[in-house]
């Protein structure tokens, strides 16, 4: 069962990126087939009293890994925004699901109030991808993100005091019940920033001190992540989820402590958790619970889509400086995900029999959500032009003589390019060439900052150093596609292991066109030769004219995207495409210093 829980989970995240489609959707499907359907999986005879731990533990994993995405320079000017989406918004979504909830689902008062609470929260695993696909501006990509990532830990702690307040004690007084919530609140604020701060200031002397092995940092991050979550919860309950998304961000926001690589590694480690948790939840809701799903529950799902989301924002952000389709942005976009299925999970089973229908009914909340934001927030991104889903930007990374160079031969073209280099005098020049540049060491965690990310489809490196290129090609597959990512090929001289280390994205042009030949060969006079295809002229008829005679560099098309000639995908064009080509002479490489 527990091998089966991680093919099923990684399969179903692996196959869901092929074809596009968010992964939840093949999760729970795969989840529902393994539990109810085939009984394949067992979760509860599996894990038996540790499934409650196990899923508390790596949901705290999954939000301290979002906390350390979050830089407080990415949303000052969006921070207003975003303080009343997390306030306002946030009570008016609880209000309007609680009352949906008990009008139209077989639930009591209270644990209509428990659900409405529940699904405060979106989904930052869902958000995140689709915001990646239509690539916002960035004032609106980091509300939904920011939101996405703290709205989590805002809606446990409430359900959390639901529970605890109205639910299992709604016998007792409301003095009594609003006493308890009141210091619930002021013992989890108090703990949780106590505690983040601390662990953090300790982790970071640790790390800036050395007194960390490199191969045991990220072991030692999580063990930290994972202590500061199981401490808040022991002094406070349910404070955790508040503490180590804190304790996120205190990382990610301070400069005395390299923290990149435990970024990277906590990124691999939420897709294993998020594969690992869908599956486990998904195939504990039985066959019963999903057929007593009826009219009212699908009903209750899409209102929350249509009504609830839509006028939270609008009320909440009706005097902010957004515009009026900014609002309607902002408004097709709440999926819900791994957390509300994990505090719907734990609370259904706690609250009795009525709870059997809490975690059916938030699963599909969370299927039609997932489905319909991802169909239809890409549509209404662009009737509303605030998508910019087809980039064509070319980021060269290197500010020498070689890139310029090649930036003005694409420039030429009209086509977009913005350098990225390190070097002052070399970005001074390209400047004053004209070329869109920025000075930023391209291996500098704040570049990505810097760039215009949303707008850049391609990134080829062009500088000498063949380790260097590796190293900010691994880099940079942490955001851009690996099949985008193009490199000069390494010296052809070293052996096969050297070669292979320097493979971190596609190899540029041809094998031998290392960058020490580029650059001998763009010094020619007029090396650069650009071809348009016509019905006249072929792409077939060009090849065979150009045949050992040049190389092909870019093909252009008629929209001016940019298609870098690779080692291994053979190049085709279109009538309408231009062709830029490099010329190779014999007596050029007779003479060839390199």
């Amino acid at each position: 069962m527990l091998g089966l829980i991680f093919f099923l989970g990684i399969t179903a995240t692996w196959v869901a990126s092929l074809i596009k489609i968010p992964s939840i959707l093949l999760l729970l499907t795969f989840g529902v087939i393994a539990g109810p359907v085939f009984n394949l999986i067992d979760p509860d005879l599996l894990f038996g009293n540790l499934l409650h731990p196990f899923i508390s533990v790596s949901v705290g994993i999954i939000l301290f890994e979002g906390g350390l995405t979050l830089k407080l320079s990415d949303i000052k000017e969006a921070a207003p925004s975003l303080a009343r989406l997390l306030t306002f918004s946030a009570l008016l979504t609880w209000v309007m699901a609680s009352t949906l909830s008990y009008f139209l689902l077989p639930f009591s008062l209270s644990n209509s109030i428990l659900l409405g609470s529940i699904l405060i929260v979106t989904g930052p695993t869902v958000v995140g991808p689709l915001l990646h696909h239509i690539k916002p501006d960035k004032k609106l990509f980091s509300i939904l993100h920011w939101e996405g990532i703290l709205i989590d830990p805002i809606g446990a702690l409430i359900a959390t005091l639901v529970f605890e307040g109205v639910v299992k004690h709604k016998n007792s007084t409301s003095d009594a019940i609003l006493y308890d919530v009141l210091t619930s609140i002021g013992l989890t604020i108090l703990t949780g920033s106590a505690l983040s701060i601390i662990l953090a200031v300790v982790l970071i002397f640790l790390l800036r001190r050395f007194l960390i092995p490199d191969d045991l940092q990220n072991p030692v991050t999580l063990m930290f992540a994972i202590t500061a979550l199981i401490l808040s919860n022991y002094i406070q309950p349910e404070s955790g989820l508040f503490t180590v998304t804190l304790m996120g961000i205190i990382l990610a926001n301070q400069k005395k402590a390299p923290i990149h690589h435990i970024v990277e590694f906590k990124e691999a480690l939420r897709v294993l958790l998020i594969a690992t948790l869908f599956i486990l939840l998904s195939s504990r809701i039985t066959l019963d619970q999903l057929a007593n799903l009826g009219f009212g529950a699908f009903t209750f799902a899409i209102l929350l889509i249509v009504l609830v989301r839509p006028l939270s924002v609008f009320l909440a952000l009706r005097k902010s400086n957004l515009s009026r389709k900014e609002l309607v942005f902002l408004s097709s976009l709440a999926p819900r995900g791994i957390v509300a299925a994990a505090v719907a999970s734990i609370f259904g089973s706690r609250i009795g029999e009525e709870g059997s229908a809490l975690m059916p009914i938030t699963f599909l909340v969370i299927a039609l959500t997932v489905t319909i934001y991802g169909i239809g927030t890409p549509i209404i991104a662009k009737i509303l032009k605030l998508s910019n889903s087809n980039p064509k930007r070319v980021l060269i990374v290197g500010a020498n003589k070689t890139a310029r160079a090649i930036a003005e031969i694409l420039i030429e073209c009209e086509c977009d390019v913005t350098i990225v280099g390190s070097d002052h005098k070399a970005i001074a020049e390209a400047k004053m060439q004209d070329i869109p540049s920025v000075f930023a060491n391209p291996l500098d965690q704040d570049t990505f900052r810097k760039l215009p990310l949303g707008e850049i489809s391609t990134i080829l490196i062009l500088i000498p150093d063949e380790k260097e290129s590796a190293i900010i090609a691994a880099k940079y597959r942490t955001v851009f596609s690996s099949k985008n990512i193009y490199q000069l090929p390494s010296d052809v001289t070293l052996d096969n292991t050297h070669n292979n280390f320097l493979k971190a994205g596609r190899i540029f042009a041809n094998k031998t066109l290392n960058f020490y030949r580029l650059s001998y060969l763009l010094e020619s006079p007029k090396p650069i030769r650009k071809t348009k295809i016509t019905k006249e002229y072929s792409f077939s008829q060009l090849k065979k004219e150009i045949e050992n005679k040049s190389l092909l560099l870019f093909n252009i098309d008629e929209d001016l995207n940019v298609i870098p000639a690779d080692t291994t995908t053979q190049m085709s064009a279109s009538v309408g495409d231009t062709l830029i080509s490099i010329d190779l002479k014999k007596e050029d490489f007779e003479n060839d210093p390199s």
